[in-house]
């Protein structure tokens, strides 16, 4: 392999900026695409040399240029000409499969649209690569399954109040928001919020879905969104990110599609989660699952059935 497809980094200071940021593993790792693990072994230097396609996903998501995490290969010890196999297991808000657009893509994309477009709205309505949005969705859901939508906004460059505007799949009503939407239309299948930048550099907001009736296998739900910005100048931004959700006969937490939730998909939920404890999400079906027991879809009576692991595990020998 080419030493220049690889990066030797310096985990330190990888550990430090995050740190600096507020940012957790799990959100570098859905940034990048690997694991919380990977993350760990990058900031402890057990993986000292990365693809450098990583590398630039980690410094995009960190907000730093690439040479403030990298080391020199000729006055630290690295092997640039090996690259250390990381395991990308599928995470949520895709939470997380290699498919999944990354943040760098979303980036990118705004970068563009600040070259191409124009418009006049109320004064000048600009496109801005600044104003960082990103949505997380799981890659699946079943047929008849409400499932939730993480919006995150990062207010590092607001300066006055904004609105958030998200376009709802046809087939599909809102069920819950937290925060409260400022507006909620299930019939022109909108939602929007509006607020200010607070206290916190990261704003989250989260909404439910459920399909109206029961959407066939393999269906495809579309998404898509932007913020704008008011104050000093008006801004607005597309909402980067996942924008698809594939209809198949997996629960959406089950992110490796196994028939089983385990302890990872579990600490995933409860991360994204924990602190919107009212949000209806199924997760009393979810902890059953979890437990001692797997699942499976039932097409014809459009029901969960419960299995035990073992005996699940057995008929898949």
């Amino acid at each position: 392999m080419d030493n220049d497809s690889v990066i030797c980094i310096d985990g330190k200071q990888i550990k430090q900026f995050r740190e600096k940021q507020n940012l957790t593993q799990l959100y570098l790792a859905t940034a990048v695409g690997v694991t919380t693990e990977t993350i760990s072994r990058w900031e402890n230097r057990a993986y000292p040399s990365i693809k450098k396609e990583n590398a630039l996903k980690l410094a995009e998501a960190l907000e730093v240029p690439l040479e403030h995490l990298s080391l020199h290969p000729d006055k630290d010890t690295c092997c640039p000409a090996s690259v250390h196999k990381t395991t990308t297991n599928v995470l949520y808000f895709s939470l997380f499969k290699k498919k999944t657009v990354y943040i760098s893509l979303g980036v990118l994309f705004s970068l563009l649209l600040t070259l191409w477009v124009k418009k006049d709205w109320t004064g000048t309505l600009s496109i801005s690569s600044e104003l960082s949005t990103f949505r997380y969705l799981p890659d699946h859901i079943l047929p008849n399954q409400s499932f939730p939508v993480i919006i995150r906004v990062d207010t590092n460059s607001l300066h006055g109040s904004f609105m958030l505007r998200e376009e709802i799949p046809g087939g599909c009503r809102v069920v819950q928001t937290s925060p409260p939407a400022s507006d909620h239309n299930n019939d022109q299948h909108k939602l929007k919020w509006m607020g200010k930048k607070g206290k916190n550099r990261y704003l989250t907001f989260i909404y439910i879905l459920e399909p109206e009736k029961i959407i066939p296998l393999d269906n495809i739900l579309h998404f898509s969104g932007d913020i704008i910005m008011y104050g000093n100048e008006s801004v607005q931004n597309e909402i980067s990110g996942k924008t698809i959700v594939t209809v198949s006969p997996y629960h959406w937490a089950d992110q490796n599609q196994d028939n089983l939730i385990d302890d990872h998909e579990m600490l995933t939920i409860y991360e994204l989660f924990s602190e919107h404890g009212q949000m209806p999400i199924g997760l009393k079906q979810i902890k059953t699952i979890w437990a001692d027991q797997g699942y499976f879809w039932d097409h014809d009576s459009g029901k969960i059935h419960h299995t035990q692991k073992l005996e699940h595990a057995g008929n898949n020998l």
